[in-house]
């Protein structure tokens, strides 16, 4: 029997063989080489060579050398972050791999002991997935998939922290970063129970849980932490890996990352040592293909085996299979040579292309069930498990196992981990994926997109808002926009709750996308099987959310546009959209506006807001109601807070007590409470009574009730500033320090810096230096991260810096830093705009020191204006007799008063 080059390529391993023959098929056509079919062999024989990461490793010697130096460092104790950085397939995984084999054989031969050593890995479709990479560390550590259910990986999470740690202090936010659902913490009281913990400040465990844990791997031995395709991976992972890398350097800890070249994605490893991975050298590229197939009969066979691979290992190893399943390369006398010469691609084909049609090719010779399943596992990811893959292509998982093995065969495939007995499954390399991805057919794309989706939803029914990004990814490309914006603004409600900004923005955008193309199609294929109209509110509501979430992250212009977008598209709608809902919009547009101190701007979306909720709110439902209330409270009368006209203020709160009282929720009125005590103290000019202090303690009652921490922490750091105000200072620093921990358990970056401050000020009139030295610039830090439409309030910090610079003997600083609070625009009270005499004080003083008598009644006049916080009476008529000796011409006179003011002031506990 004459057999083909291709069938005897795919049978070769299994039969001995004849003499060849050329056979023609016609005159115009080249010779085909076929061969006699011999015996069957008694073993069979590999069916071709090993490749993909199976030769010896090449060309890296000096690279595994600076690795082998990181590893000997990092178990001695001084660790570091490296990133080996190179262009697809040019050896990164291969080089970690070689690297893992060496340390844990050098470490467990010297200590007995196996070393940690865990691998995440980035992937283009999870990269709006919170802790994507971190997730898959922690399985490997748990053994036990993050796909598993929840319940197996909770119990598997806990048993290893017991193991480790003795305890499961860790397991809440450990459990948060694995996507499992929050169990309710045994000891709460019923209180705690009902309030949320605020989304950062679950972010914030949820990194200090990473850290803590990442330092007892250390502690027990040394760990590596391998984080792969890092320019793939989400913005969550990428900040905790910026934080984890601070912590190398004095633990045994290698953190180890690979990434694709250009600027690296994690700004907090911009100090990392950089291994860049270049194409390799013409003699290493000959050895690795001489190690890959054997001895060759002449240089000819390198030199087509080498053509157009520039030095790239996937690309050499990928031309060297399809050359031998086609028969290119033929094996006589022990050495390979060429059946036909070699082409060398057009010069115009790029190396990617090429690695494309080569896998395509090599896809082609595989059996009909292995090359149907490696098509739907190329959409599935780099990485997938039998059980998905089975479900996509409807086969019993038991169907599948023999095409598996194909694949593994094809070295196309790996079984991941290779000694592993889980069903998980990796592309050799994510450019075999993406080449085998891109061979599809468009409707052939949208056709396995929508079964993977299928798949994937049936499998993660439990846990499906930790996947539904991807699945809304899915059905995008399976042009379901029903079912892709269901999923992917769940995916980006999800995040938003897990305070993964980044991968919410990057949901709700993708959303935004999926309404655009749906919108733009001829069918205009609707939400759920809507009309087209449905889209338009669907972007309308996915525009409210994105922009809510720009504006927690201060990214203001862009919170700003997504509003008018939002507008822009219910202007425009043939079908009028719900009023209450744009309502809503120029409502919450007008608060952005507010805290721009765009006064016009927040009074025209206002108006719009108040002209759509309609006449009487009493007789409205109690949504719009509570609509009408935030305009009122939020908007208008906050906005005359900070403009500073209480008469108005009192105006608005008393025409919304009606309904106040009768149907406002304890959000609402809490903010009633603080508003209503603010308008007394600016009358009174900051004197504090029983009765403001009452209605402060009335609205900390009110927040408790709201059942959200966030309230609450205003509430009562808003008790605590009053206290303040009045002298109680014991009590102040109490309420402050709830306050803050309320702060810091919600993430509320605002409350942080205003209740530092207050402790500051707190600090300063008990005149512990210590204190204020400490807490001022906790306080700067954290108000500066608020951005810019709170950079007023930095004065207050500024303040006491000056009250300290005094302190310390430098009048000069006092100076310029009072110059600098002169030149902002304090139109606030957070910015101490009623309480300058922080600063003043010590410029009086400074000025005096100096001889500047008349600098000196400047501030004087200043701090006794009846725009600023009234001040004792003998103070300020010691003050007033100052102003009054230097206005009749008598320094001397007036620098008594001033000295005498300044003692006074320290009495008070002012100075």
């Amino acid at each position: 029997m004459l057999v083909g080059p291709a069938t005897r390529a795919a049978t070769a391993h299994l039969f001995t063989w004849g003499p060849d023959e050329p056979v023609t098929f016609s005159p115009d056509a080249a010779p085909l080489a076929a061969g006699y079919l011999d015996a069957p062999r008694a073993t069979a024989a590999e069916r071709r060579p090993r490749l993909g990461g199976r030769a010896p490793l090449v060309g890296r010697q000096a690279e595994l050398r600076a690795l082998d130096t990181a590893l000997r460092a990092a178990v001695a104790g001084h660790g570091q972050a490296i990133v080996l950085t190179g262009e697809p397939g040019i050896g990164k995984t291969r080089l970690v791999q070689e690297s893992r084999k060496r340390f844990i054989a050098w470490l467990g031969a010297g200590s007995g002991k196996r070393p940690l050593w865990l691998e995440g890995r980035g992937a283009s479709y999870a990269s709006a997935t919170p802790y994507g990479l971190y997730r898959q560390l922690i399985a490997s550590w748990i053994e036990v998939a993050a796909d598993q259910p929840a319940e197996r990986v909770r119990a598997a999470l806990a048993g290893a922290l017991t193991h480790l740690m003795g305890n499961t202090n860790l397991l809440g936010p450990l459990a948060h970063v694995m996507g499992l659902p929050q169990r309710a913490t045994p000891g709460q009281d019923e209180g705690q129970a009902r309030r949320k913990t605020g989304p950062e400040e679950q972010q914030r465990q949820a990194f200090a849980a990473i850290r803590a844990l990442v330092t007892r791997f250390t502690a027990v031995a040394p760990a590596v932490l391998v984080l792969e395709d890092l320019h793939w991976a989400d913005p969550t992972s990428l900040r905790l890996t910026a934080e984890l890398a601070g912590l190398a350097a004095s633990r045994p800890l290698l953190l180890l990352a690979t990434t694709r070249p250009g600027e690296l994605p994690v700004r907090g490893l911009s100090s990392a040592h950089e291994i860049r991975l270049r194409p390799l050298g013409e003699a290493a590229a000959g050895a690795l293909a001489t190690s890959l197939i054997g001895q060759v009969s002449g240089p000819e066979v390198l030199a087509a085996t080498l053509a157009d691979a520039e030095g790239n290992p996937l690309f050499l190893e990928e031309r060297l299979a399809e050359m031998l399943e086609a028969g290119v390369l033929v094996r006589q006398q022990g050495a390979w040579r060429l059946r036909e010469a070699a082409r060398p691609s057009a010069s115009a084909v790029v190396l990617p292309q090429v690695l494309e049609r080569l896998v395509r090719s090599r896809v082609d010779r595989l059996s009909p069930a292995a090359a149907e399943a490696i098509r739907a596992a190329s959409v599935l990811g780099t990485e997938f498990t039998a059980g998905i893959l089975a479900a996509t292509l409807g086969t019993p998982p038991s169907a599948l196992t023999p095409v598996l093995d194909e694949l593994c065969a094809s070295d196309l495939v790996h079984h991941e981990p290779p000694e592993s007995a889980k069903p998980a499954f990796r592309f050799r390399h994510a450019l075999i994926q993406e080449a085998t991805y891109l061979g599809l057919l468009r409707a052939d794309r949208r056709d396995l997109h929508a079964r993977a989706a299928s798949a994937l939803e049936g499998a993660c029914a439990g846990q499906l808002p930790e996947v539904a990004t991807v699945l809304g990814r899915h059905y995008a490309i399976a042009e379901d926009a029903g079912r892709a914006l269901r999923y992917l603004e769940l995916g980006g409600d999800h995040a938003t709750d897990a305070f993964a900004n980044d991968e919410a923005v990057a949901s709700f955008r993708e959303a935004l996308t999926v309404t655009g193309q749906a919108g733009a199609g001829d069918a205009r294929r609707p939400a759920d099987g809507g009309s087209g109209e449905d889209l338009v509110a669907a972007a309308i509501r996915l525009y409210a959310k994105l922009a809510n979430v720009l504006w927690r992250t201060a990214r203001l212009d862009e919170a700003r546009a997504a509003f008018q977008s939002a507008l822009a598209l219910a202007d425009a709608s043939a079908r009028p959209l719900d009023p209450v809902l744009r309502a809503h919009l120029h409502i919450r547009l007008g608060r952005l506006e507010l805290t721009r101190l765009h006064y016009r701007e927040a009074t025209a979306d206002f108006d719009a807001a108040e002209v759509l909720l309609g006449g009487d709110a009493g007789q409205q439902d109690d949504a719009t109601a509570d609509h009408w209330l935030e305009l009122m409270l939020d908007g208008r009368a906050d906005m005359h807070v900070m403009r500073f006209e209480p008469d108005l203020v009192l105006a608005i709160l008393e025409q919304v007590r009606p309904l106040l009282e009768a149907r406002g929720t304890p959000a609402r009125k809490t903010i009633s409470y603080r508003l209503q005590t603010l308008q007394r103290l600016l009358r009174n000019r900051l004197r504090v009574s029983s009765e403001d202090i009452a209605d402060l303690r009335a609205a900390v009652t009110a927040a408790e009730h709201t059942g959200e921490d966030k309230d609450l922490g205003y509430a009562t750091q808003f008790l605590g500033w009053a206290l303040w105000l009045r002298g109680a200072l014991p009590e102040a620093e109490a309420e402050l320090a709830n306050a803050l921990r309320l702060a810091e358990r919600t993430g509320e970056a605002f409350l942080r810096g205003v209740t530092l401050l207050s402790l500051s000020l707190t600090a300063l009139r008990r005149h512990d230096t210590e204190a204020v030295r400490a807490l001022v610039p906790r306080a700067h830090a954290a108000l500066r991260e608020t951005g810019e439409l709170f950079g007023s309030r930095v004065a207050g910090g500024m303040a006491c810096a000056a009250w300290l610079a005094w302190q310390d003997g430098r009048p000069d600083e006092v100076t310029r830093l009072a110059a600098e609070i002169g030149d902002l625009e304090l139109t606030t009270l957070g910015s101490g705009a009623m309480y300058r005499w922080v600063y003043l004080f010590p410029l009086l003083a400074a000025r005096l020191q100096a001889g500047e008598t008349g600098a000196a009644v400047t501030a004087a006049r200043t701090v006794i204006d009846p725009s600023q916080m009234a001040l004792p009476d003998d103070l300020t008529a010691a003050l007033a007799n100052a102003c009054e000796s230097w206005d009749n011409d008598k320094p001397a006179e007036a620098t008594h008063h001033l000295t005498k003011a300044l003692n006074l002031a320290a009495a008070h506990a002012y100075f």
